[in-house]
């Protein structure tokens, strides 16, 4: 298993990225906006597995999740993070 000097940096900035994600997804509860909320719902659901995955050193199954979530969740891993698990599987 590579990794890269910055690596801690950008799974904070995604775990950041997540945090807020459940805000808003909390927020729209509030406002009784049970669609949205769901949407973030499942974006939260969606990039912690992406995480819990690369904390895991399971990168091959990290980039199946990355390959089939919608493009504004993929937007929310750093890039950097991203290409390293690309490079990981042969996409790059």
């Amino acid at each position: 298993m590579s990794t890269y000097k910055a690596m801690n940096t950008d799974l904070k900035k995604l775990q950041g990225r997540i945090a807020t994600r459940q805000r808003w997804c909390e927020a729209e509860m509030k406002k009784q906006d049970i669609e949205m909320a769901r949407m973030y719902e499942k974006d939260v659901k969606d990039l912690t597995d992406i995480l819990n995955f690369i904390n895991d050193g399971d990168y091959e199954s990290a980039w199946s999740t990355i390959y089939w979530v919608d493009t504004a969740v993929r937007e929310e891993i750093p890039v950097r993070l991203y290409n390293f698990i690309a490079k990981e599987n042969g996409a790059c």
